[in-house]
């Protein structure tokens, strides 16, 4: 019953979103975030409920099934500790977005249009994240492009929307081809889609010993497809031309769709479909060189960008391609902590950004952002922690995540260095793997750290130097008292409470080795001992 609740609960608030127009101006603000509260508290008390109790899964089976010739298969639903951590960041996003939109959005005649497309974006990702096989996954996973369409094309008066609208679903479309053909392919050899089989122990030792005789070809096929279904959704490098020019929807529409939540599901998909890639050979070699391929030309793209949101964007892509990195390494649960930590503190990027741009008059260029430590010190405050988080500065979330992944890195690549060290010597007196991918990997990683530290003191920069070459600039304060406002403010102490506690999500993934969240990972990968 929780799993239906969080399901249809969105249903019944896009039935209830009409009351906006009849109670007033904030009457549809009320409406969602009341619902999108209570998601989210459902949500942290049923991972708290999985996480301490005997029990590792919640099931809601056979919502409905059939049985055809070579198929048998059904629409269910379960939670883990996966899931629900994928469902707690959706939903806190997701309220924090929603209060922020009642400002953001206030003169604007069609916002609860806005809202019912954000609901049912919420709702698609919930199925995405929360079905027990491929099948639903395939269902939220459509949904949401469709809902990432209607959202960056919200004002369609705009012909960069239109433009970049029809540049997303399109690119996005070579992702869901991919991800439909290794259905197809999974179906015609396995005859199953749900995730239980792909999972069990006895389907990954009969997937290794096809591998080891040689006929593993449909299974490479399969990784391929999957493969370039994730790189097409979290904007690998090839095809991540659309998540910059994604930036044209509403700064709401950025900072839940396009930082946390859409762009992760590739990555979730490779978590979900993670024995196939441990059994195939070539596959992390593969997630390895593109992760880091992506980390630094994102990187060095995002350097040289004067637009506030499309450098966000970059960003976004050169963290993603972390995560792909750490997939590669078969670190699943680094890899989470990452995404989790990540969604955080870019979402406060980007909200933060849509202040800062609305202050100055739509002016989105960093050069005519200057100033705003003066005018606005707390939107200038939750950016540098966004920024620092972002950086990985000691003692902020994102440090502890990027720190395990560049040391399973480094670990890797020079396997004596650890065991020597205190004992003298440098780096280079160590002789790497025969393994070149992963010390050009390293590499990579290293310098996409300098990177990241310069452009964001770039923007950091941008907005607080001491003059504003902005004609918007001095209008546009007195025209607005948006930064000022309580729920703004609220919206930006949540996600600094978020980044804060952001401590505590490694302590809980910690038990990956040994304690329960390690048990369903041993069910992802065929161990289940």
């Amino acid at each position: 019953m929780i799993c239906l609740f969080l399901i249809f609960v969105f249903f019944l608030l896009m039935l209830m979103m009409g009351w906006g127009s009849v109670g007033g101006q904030y009457c549809h603000l009320l409406v969602a975030g009341f619902f999108v509260l209570i998601s989210c508290s459902l949500g942290l008390v049923v991972l708290l409920e999985v996480n301490t109790s005997s029990y590792n899964t919640l099931y809601l089976p056979f919502l409905f099934s059939f049985n055809l010739d070579s198929l048998n298969g059904s629409l269910s639903f379960s939670l883990n500790s996966v899931s629900l951590a994928m469902v707690c960041l959706v939903v806190a996003i997701s309220w924090a977005v929603t209060m922020y939109s009642s400002e953001y959005l206030k003169k604007d005649p069609f916002r609860i249009r806005f809202y019912l497309y954000l609901i049912l974006f919420c709702w698609f990702m919930l199925v995405l994240v929360m079905a027990d096989g491929l099948l639903g996954l395939f269902i939220g996973w459509e949904g949401v492009g469709v809902c990432s369409y209607l959202l960056v094309n919200y004002w369609s008066t705009r012909l960069q929307a239109n433009k970049s609208s029809i540049k997303a679903i399109l690119l996005n479309r070579v992702g869901d081809m991919g991800l439909m053909v290794a259905m197809v392919w999974i179906v015609e050899k396995y005859s199953s889609l749900d995730y239980i089989y792909f999972s069990s122990e006895w389907v990954t030792v009969s997937i290794s010993e096809v591998s080891s005789n040689g006929g593993n070809v449909g299974l490479k096929f399969i990784c391929l497809m999957l493969f370039l279904s994730m790189m097409a959704k979290s904007a690998q490098v090839g095809l991540h031309n659309w998540l910059p020019d994604a930036m044209e929807g509403p700064t709401p529409v950025s900072a839940l769709i396009h930082a946390a939540t859409m762009v992760t599901a590739g990555v979730y998909l490779t978590m979900r479909t993670v024995s196939l890639f441990e059994a195939t050979r070539g596959a992390n070699e593969m997630l390895v060189i593109f992760g880091s391929l992506t980390c630094f030309l994102a990187a060095s793209i995002g350097l040289v960008q004067e637009d506030i949101k499309k450098v966000i964007a970059y960003s976004t892509c050169s963290q993603l391609g972390y995560m792909i990195l750490a997939s590669g390494l078969s670190a699943y649960s680094v890899s989470l902590f990452h995404l989790l930590n990540h969604g955080f503190f870019k979402a406060l990027l980007f909200l933060n950004a849509g202040i800062t741009i609305h202050n100055f008059a739509s002016d989105q260029d960093l050069r005519g952002l200057g100033g705003n430590i003066f005018k606005n010190t707390f939107t200038y405050t939750m950016s540098m922690v966004g920024s620092l988080g972002l950086i990985g500065f000691p003692f902020f979330s994102g440090y502890f995540s990027k720190d395990i992944i560049i040391e399973m890195q480094r670990f890797l690549t020079y396997p004596d260095f650890g065991s020597h060290v205190g004992g003298g010597g440098s780096l280079l007196s160590f002789k790497p793997t025969g393994r070149l991918y992963l010390l050009f990997s390293w590499y990579l990683s290293m310098l996409t750290i300098t990177l990241t530290a310069f452009y964001s003191l770039k923007v950091l920069y941008g907005v607080s130097s001491s003059e504003s070459k902005s004609r918007n600039s001095f209008v546009s304060i007195k025209l607005d008292s948006y930064p000022d406002s309580w729920i703004v403010k609220g919206k930006s102490l949540v996600e600094e409470f978020k980044r804060v506690v952001g401590r505590a999500w490694e302590e809980w993934l910690r038990q990956a080795e040994n304690g329960r969240f390690g048990k369903v990972w041993g069910l992802l990968i065929g161990n289940d001992s």
